[in-house]
């Protein structure tokens, strides 16, 4: 079976949902890192220890939109929200099968608006580790 590629995706934050800039998806799953480090067990041997580095467990949710009406209003009521609560973000593809949810998720860039013909606006979020499915 021949692999398929999230291109057509939708992102929703709260219930809003916005429609993505091409290519510009990205998502971090937030698993962790594992560290992994050697200890002496004295002379020649030795042995490995391997650890959960929970500190890197966290999900992560980019993309771009447009510079519209809608999307600028969106964005900016839904940063406004996030300074009295977390929010909730999601991506999905259902034609594809690929979708994730990121609870108590906030935004973690101050967005620049570029007000030009083919502008763009780059939104970034941070939360729990996201839930496949």
């Amino acid at each position: 079976m021949a692999g398929r590629i999230l291109s057509k995706p939708q992102v929703e934050i709260n219930g809003t949902i916005f429609s993505v800039v091409p290519n510009s998806l990205k998502v971090v799953y937030g698993m962790g890192v594992k560290d992994i480090k050697t200890q002496s067990q004295g002379g020649e041997s030795h042995t490995t220890v391997t650890s959960h580095n929970i500190e890197e467990a966290v999900g992560q949710i980019s993309f771009e939109v447009f510079v519209e009406e809608i999307n600028v209003n969106a964005l900016l009521d839904l940063y406004e929200l996030n300074n009295s609560s977390n929010l909730e973000a999601s991506f999905s593809n259902p034609s594809e099968g690929i979708s994730g949810t990121m609870k108590n998720a906030s935004f973690i860039n101050d967005s620049e608006y570029n007000f030009t013909s083919d502008g763009k606006v780059e939104v970034q979020l941070k939360g729990d580790p996201i839930k496949r499915g």
